[in-house]
């Protein structure tokens, strides 16, 4: 007997639901709402004495998301450790209403490039709340792990007032702002743009926009909507980020289901605000999750005509966005490379990169769905994007391809 596509496809999301990683934190000291915290990078203990912290990153974040009360006041107070409690939730904003604030977040010596590193489940027999477990969650370290090590709530006004006083190492003024995908949390945003900072050596000032992801495979049509809902609020943080930062260059990194949401809050700022156009640098698109057609007929043309040149990370081996095809009468994303005469999405004055080649099997990474972030082949790529402002026919690692009218490039393995 065969099932429908469609209930395969729901089986598929609701098994690679499992393996989506949830990240944590802690709590400490807060620094004054007006001071200029510097990115600190150095393979020699950090200032505060902690000898397994390569570094401490400090990511600064707007969201939409509505906050767990108790858990933001401890955050604010920094009374206790809040490791395993989200400050930000997965609803909506009950004000309608972006918050500000920073973070700091520590990076273990043992960092490796593309991962962010978190306690895991061992064999480790012992007792734990009173009952005697074969294995245990490993607990909390900074030589060990990816931590919120502090942290600070801002108004509008005190947040572009830090943004607005940040000068690189070289007297300029850049900031890339990452917007998420579905089934990510608040700590998740906050880990991932770290990783990505340090990773990436970025010189500039890491921002991340998290909207109400609630996350899972059931809720995926409630992201929709959600995505859908933030379009505004993230319209409104482009524009007042372009006016208000100071920043010379603004880096975009998207994400799946986050490429929904900027893209449309992007062509808006276009249309609206036409001016501040030459204000983004570069529009990174990765593993976009947003129907061909519609890119093509209305989201492309407007990108293609701004100043800021577009790469899109595309994969076939992207389970996610596979499924999310599926469900939609298998109506191929964006990100997703597909079989047959069009299987690449190309559109002339976008560079897309197949990056099919680094998205390997690894770990319980069965989604393949992150490989921006993930793996190194692509870290590199993208170092190559932000930190050089190479175009793909120049960077190595990429290699040419001429099938249809418009090129792409294949990310060598």
């Amino acid at each position: 007997m065969f099932m429908h596509s469609k209930f395969k496809t729901l089986i598929l999301l609701g098994f690679t639901s499992l393996i989506f990683f949830v990240v944590v934190g802690c709590g400490g000291a807060a620094p004054d709402a007006r001071e200029v915290v510097t990115i600190i990078r150095t393979p020699t203990p950090n200032p505060d004495g902690d000898e397994g912290v390569a570094a401490l990153v400090d990511v600064y974040f707007a969201t939409d998301r509505q906050p767990f009360s108790g858990n933001l006041v401890r955050f604010q107070e920094q009374d206790g450790i809040i490791s395993e409690d989200e400050i930000f939730g997965g609803n909506r904003n009950l004000n309608d209403e972006l918050m500000y604030g920073s973070l700091t977040i520590t990076i273990p010596k043992s960092h490796s490039i593309g991962e962010i590193e978190e306690p895991v489940t061992k064999f480790n027999p012992g007792f734990e709340d009173g009952r005697f477990k074969i294995f245990r969650l490993e607990e909390l370290d900074k030589g060990e792990h990816i931590l919120l090590e502090t942290g600070q709530i801002y108004s509008e006004d005190e947040f572009f007032s830090v943004i607005s006083d940040y000068f690189g190492p070289e007297g300029d003024t850049k900031a890339f702002i990452f917007v998420h995908g579905f089934n990510v949390s608040f700590s998740d945003a906050a880990k991932r743009t770290a990783q990505l900072t340090y990773d990436l050596n970025f010189e500039g000032i890491p921002v991340f926009y998290s909207w109400p992801a609630v996350g899972g495979a059931e809720n995926y049509v409630t992201d929709l909507e959600n995505i859908e809902w933030t379009e505004d609020h993230l319209e409104k943080f482009l524009v007042d980020f372009a006016n208000r930062s100071n920043m010379d260059k603004i880096y975009i990194i998207a994400h799946s289901m986050g490429t929904r949401g900027f893209t449309n809050a992007y062509i808006d700022v276009l249309e609206r605000h036409p001016d501040l156009s030459d204000r983004f640098e570069e529009i990174i698109l990765a593993a976009p999750d947003i129907d061909r057609g519609v890119f093509r007929n209305r989201i492309a043309p407007q990108m293609v005509a701004a100043d800021a040149p577009v790469t899109i990370y595309a994969s076939s081996n992207d389970n996610a966005l596979r499924a999310s095809g599926a469900i939609r009468d298998e109506n191929d994303r964006v990100g997703y490379i597909s079989s047959g005469s069009d299987a690449v999405f190309v559109y002339s004055g976008i560079e897309t990169i197949d990056i099919s080649s680094a998205d390997i099997f690894l770990d319980l990474d069965l989604l393949n769905h992150s490989a921006y972030g993930d793996r190194r082949e692509v870290m590199v790529d993208l170092n190559q994007i932000i930190r050089e402002g190479i175009r793909a026919d120049e960077r190595f690692g990429l290699r040419i391809r001429t099938d249809y009218q418009v090129p792409y490039w294949v990310l060598e393995d």
